[in-house]
């Protein structure tokens, strides 16, 4: 992994307090030389920290009036989601994760199924291969965080399967987002069971029990039965306000 340098580093850190509200819409920054002196920064790198920010429409600069924190909700795109969850210590609140859910459940069986329409059965049996990598770990000493990987894996090649440049791109800038949300799901279900039925699921449409259509209802009735548990471990956690605090 590359070092960052200064100015990724401020940017970093100006992202995560906006990101979880501790800098919030409409409040100004401070001015430039005193912004940089609390950081304890060169007013150079915090320009150039400033104007990554500005490119994403986290904040607006105005000659003569300083640096505004905008709506990230309304004026950003996936730039900013991207770079708000590529940064490691970045404490992703119980919003954001139970918005994930009803994404997930939303729209990965519309995804499923748009992947077998345009997809080879090729596409599908490298899919049973990975779940059969997965199946072989939980023979030996588990190596969770690999099988979490190679769950990754699946959804990244099911997003591959739909041909949709806007949608895998959604998808780059979320992965750590999805990964997070994939751990925590797998530690809430029997994951032989829930890997065995993406086996089946597989198997039934590749002769032809299941078509695109009919694997999207029942994959989301799946999901939505599935994620039930994640849904009550999500709500136990404390409010974002608390766990917001502590960064």
């Amino acid at each position: 992994m590359t070092e960052q340098n200064l100015p990724d580093k401020i940017a970093d850190l100006l992202i995560q307090q906006i990101f979880t509200g501790v800098l919030k819409p409409g409040q100004k920054l401070a001015a430039e030389r005193t912004l940089a002196a609390e950081m304890g920064v060169d007013r150079t790198s915090l320009k150039m920290a400033i104007r990554q920010l500005a490119r994403m429409n986290v904040v607006k600069s105005v000659r003569g009036s300083g640096v505004t924190v905008q709506d990230y909700r309304l004026h950003s795109g996936l730039d900013f989601l991207g770079a708000a969850l590529s940064i490691p210590d970045l404490k992703i609140g119980k919003g954001i994760l139970l918005e994930a859910i009803d994404l997930w459940v939303s729209f990965l069986p519309a995804g499923c199924a748009m992947a077998v329409k345009r997809g080879a059965p090729a596409d599908l049996l490298e899919i049973e291969g990975i779940c059969s990598r997965q199946l072989k770990l939980l023979n030996e000493p588990m190596d969770f965080f690999k099988i979490v990987q190679l769950e990754t894996e699946i959804q990244d090649k099911m997003i591959i399967m739909q041909q949709s440049t806007v949608l895998t791109l959604f998808a780059n800038s979320t992965r750590q987002l999805r990964r997070t949300m994939l751990q925590m799901y797998l530690e809430t279900v029997d994951i032989r069971t829930h890997v065995n039925y993406h086996r089946s699921l597989i198997g039934k449409v590749l002769i032809g029990q299941l078509d695109s259509e009919n694997i999207r209802d029942e994959y989301r009735s799946y999901l939505i039965a599935q994620t039930r548990f994640l849904r009550e471990k999500i709500a136990q956690m404390p409010p974002d306000s608390e766990i917001y605090a502590e960064n």
